[in-house]
């Protein structure tokens, strides 16, 4: 079975023929019914008898007439697009020779299959024959000129919509791009600085050192894979923020104590990865590390009407000049923009008594339980 991308590739040249096809044959029948009651006029305003047969057979006949002498038109028009050059005056040129055999050959047929002519009239009477062939080659004009303009006009929309496509495409490539770039920019530098520490602790305390490299081995474990995806569970961000607080707290020992609350319903919710754990980075690196007696960082997440807010409050340092233009907040707004547009922010608030409290709102892309 031919896959889904090849299927579309078959169909749209098909449809672009049909919707063409149509066109032409809708043409073809508005030509020849004003042709027709052109004629009728004509005839009613000169005083014409009634033809024999009455009036519908008359139609029917101005019908068939002009029915084969504009159908070679139609063929030119559907064949035209691809066989004739592009460039205008080739263009014009070669347009002109096919109308002008399109209405000689609508002359034949109408003379040998209408009118029961034979070669030997047509060559005997060429003056009647120019002038019903120029009586033909007009509307076959008219009506391939006003062809042209619409086949133009369907090769522009279909100019414009691949180029829209392909710089739709191109965005979200480059969206794509800079998500990767942004995601692989969160590589904390405490990872370099708590391996030292596993080194040192492994000297002067096997059994914390120990607890560390268990630490890092569960942090890497949950950060690695969570790396290669753009959005991860709240149940696995809670699982990455549980080892890497549990490493800070074999460094900073009673200066540092946290919480990871996050409502049972919420663990399914995703988030983008590892936002959660660049908020709680600065909360320790800012906010708690320059205090000698360290803080409190508690990680919460609440569900609104089609909002989730999840946050990190901490007890450090609090509010600076600098607050909130740092490289890892602007990592999170650009991640937050690149995924969810202006439906996600990031800001930042006094806590209290003492520090700042980081609340990211996300679109709540599934109904809690």
């Amino acid at each position: 079975m031919p896959a889904a991308g090849e299927g579309d590739a078959y169909r749209k040249p098909l449809r672009a023929v049909t919707r063409r096809l149509q066109y032409a044959v809708a043409l073809l029948v508005c030509s020849i019914a004003a042709l027709v009651l052109y004629e009728i006029m004509g005839d009613f305003l000169r005083g014409h008898p009634v033809p024999t047969g009455g009036w519908p057979a008359s139609v029917g006949d101005k019908c068939l007439h002009w029915l084969a002498s504009l159908t070679p038109g139609v063929i030119l028009m559907m064949l035209a697009g691809g066989i004739i050059p592009q460039r205008p005056l080739a263009r014009l040129f070669w347009l002109g020779v096919g109308v002008s055999l399109s209405a000689i050959a609508g002359k034949v047929l109408q003379d040998f299959f209408l009118e029961g002519l034979d070669t030997a009239w047509l060559i005997a009477h060429p003056r009647s024959v120019l002038a019903n062939t120029l009586t033909i080659a007009l509307p076959c004009a008219l009506m391939v000129a006003v062809y042209e303009f619409y086949r133009r006009s369907l090769d522009a929309e279909e100019a414009a919509f691949h180029v829209h496509a392909a710089r739709i495409s191109i965005e979200a490539e480059l969206s794509k791009a800079r998500l990767r770039l942004l995601s692989a920019q969160i590589e904390p530098h405490f990872i370099f600085n708590s391996l030292a520490h596993v080194r040192r602790l492994y000297q002067v305390d096997p059994v914390t050192g120990e607890e560390m490299l268990s630490s890092l081995i569960q942090y890497f474990a949950s950060a690695l894979p969570s790396l290669r995806r753009e959005t991860c569970s709240l149940a696995e961000e809670a699982t990455l923020l549980d080892a890497y607080l549990g490493i800070h707290r074999l460094r900073m020992g009673s200066r540092l104590a946290y919480e990871v609350a996050f409502p049972a319903q919420l663990l399914a919710e995703q988030v983008p990865t590892m936002i959660l754990l660049t908020l709680v980075e600065n909360a320790i690196k800012h906010g708690l590390s320059p205090l000698p007696e360290g803080g409190f960082v508690r990680v919460s997440a609440l569900a609104g009407t089609n909002r989730l807010e999840v946050r990190v409050a901490d007890t450090g340092h609090g509010m600076t000049q600098s607050s909130g233009h740092g490289t890892g907040l602007a990592n999170i707004r650009a991640r937050l923009s690149n995924l969810y547009g202006s439906a996600a922010s990031v800001t930042l608030t006094s806590n209290q008594p003492r520090g700042i409290t980081a609340t990211v709102r996300l679109p709540l892309l599934r109904a809690t339980a």
